[in-house]
């Protein structure tokens, strides 16, 4: 009988490394698992802020190109600079000096440059968007 109860004991023991070999393996993989979904979770906030702050550089060239033109000239573009949440939007208009194919010269064309800086996790950030502008396209009728 005293055998017999060894033998159990053993068993016993083998069960107990089985089910702490199995804790192990589970734990792993749920802090792996848990790893994961905040990888997604910091991704996700993060292309929300990035498509925040472009959409609000796409409305401000929407803005710019269908208000009347400020003053400037060549030397001097105009320069416009905004902050909201954390990030300085700045809006550029300067005149284009192009030519077509004929090499006559092309008036009254602008560039109009939107550029957001913003700190995230310590490094400056930059995002830009640019479009021509001309004028004449959206004056009010005569």
């Amino acid at each position: 009988m005293n055998g017999g109860s060894t033998v159990h004991c053993r068993g016993r023991g083998f069960t107990l490394i089985e089910v702490l070999f199995s804790l192990l393996i589970f734990s792993v993989a749920a802090v792996s698992l848990v790893q994961a979904i905040n990888i997604l979770g910091t991704a996700g906030v993060e292309a929300r802020s990035d498509r925040s702050i472009q959409d609000r550089l796409d409305n401000l060239l929407l803005e710019t190109t269908r208000k009347p033109l400020p003053p400037m000239n060549l030397n001097s573009p105009f320069t416009e600079t905004h902050r909201e949440n954390n990030v300085t939007y700045e809006v550029r208009i300067e005149p284009l000096e192009m030519t077509n194919k004929d090499n006559q010269r092309l008036n009254d064309l602008y560039k109009v440059q939107a550029k957001a800086l913003w700190n995230e996790n310590g490094r400056e950030q930059r995002m830009t968007a640019e479009t021509w502008m001309y004028p004449p396209l959206y004056a009010p009728p005569r």
